[in-house]
């Protein structure tokens, strides 16, 4: 709020580059609980990862609004973003600037904030990029759950006495929903309307199956076994409240003892010095973040 847009515009890269070199450099720190994300000054943690949020913000505007993009955009004022850098000249730097940091933090490894770093997509949604590429990765992500679901189970098929493996199941599943939409265009369709959409149900499907086997490989052979752990705890497949779920049910313990309207400052019967109820406070529940504390 005090610096002028000047300021910012001229130092965002800058900003950026830095942010990149320290998130290498943290590569070669002392691992802490099994991740290189800390610079360690005493008993003061530093986190790169958290200063690149702002650094990729600030890379992200400068770059959206550089002469370079503009010039790509159409003269209608809903010009898209697709239109405006959907070239791959202007595409290639937007993705470049997101995935570089990502990359770095996974290697951390820090899925967590790589996670989060995928919200940006969100903000070149709001510049204008095509909804359908957006309402693309809402189904990609509802193929990815089903997949870490069923991946590793068998389920017999609706209506018939077959066993089938998760990811089998879920291959032969969209090429039976991909036979009945060849049926519904072939019937509903206009034979000069057919051709565009018989290649985008090709393409579609050959996409969801080849991301089936990426995302069932990546959680087999990638992820740690920990990562494992969490996301198997949040789809329900693993319940351990005293165990791997320690974490999580504390927490929510902590917070929801409180009631809605809270047991009032330093009145906390769990989120305190003596119970210890939540582990790590001060890093992992922004809602108790202390020793003494609320319970909310």
């Amino acid at each position: 709020m005090f610096l002028e847009t000047s300021f910012i515009k001229k130092y965002a890269y800058w900003f950026y580059w830095i942010t990149i070199i320290l998130l290498i450099a943290v590569l070669f720190m002392p691992a802490v609980k099994g991740a290189r994300a800390w610079f360690g000054v005493g008993s003061f943690g530093i986190q790169p990862a958290e200063f690149a949020k702002i650094g990729v913000s600030l890379a992200l505007a400068k770059y959206l609004s550089s002469g370079d993009v503009q010039k790509g955009k159409s003269r209608s004022a809903s010009a898209s973003f697709w239109q405006s850098i959907g070239t791959l000249r202007n595409i290639g730097p937007v993705f470049a600037l997101l995935l570089i940091p990502a990359t770095l933090i996974l290697m951390q490894p820090d899925a967590g904030t790589f996670i989060i770093f995928t919200s940006f997509i969100l903000v070149l949604y709001r510049e204008g990029y095509a909804g359908n590429i957006l309402l693309f990765m809402i189904i990609a992500v509802i193929i990815a759950v089903i997949t870490l679901i069923v991946a590793d189970s068998s389920f017999m098929m609706p209506g018939l006495k077959i066993k089938l493996s998760g990811k089998t199941g879920i291959v032969i599943s969209l090429l039976v929903l991909g036979t009945i939409f060849y049926f519904l265009i072939r019937s509903f369709i206009l034979p000069r309307n057919r051709p565009p959409l018989y290649r985008a149900l090709i393409g579609s499907l050959i996409v969801a199956i080849v991301f089936v086997n990426f995302i069932e490989i990546g959680y087999s052979k990638i992820l740690m076994s920990h990562q494992k752990e969490r996301i198997d705890l949040v789809l329900g497949k693993i319940d351990d409240p005293d165990g791997k779920g320690y974490n999580i049910n504390r927490a929510k313990a902590s917070i929801g003892s409180g009631g809605f309207f809270g047991k009032g400052y330093m009145k906390a019967t769990l989120a305190n010095e003596t119970q210890a109820h939540v582990p790590m406070q001060s890093t992992d529940f922004i809602f108790v973040p202390g020793q003494k504390n609320v319970d909310l």
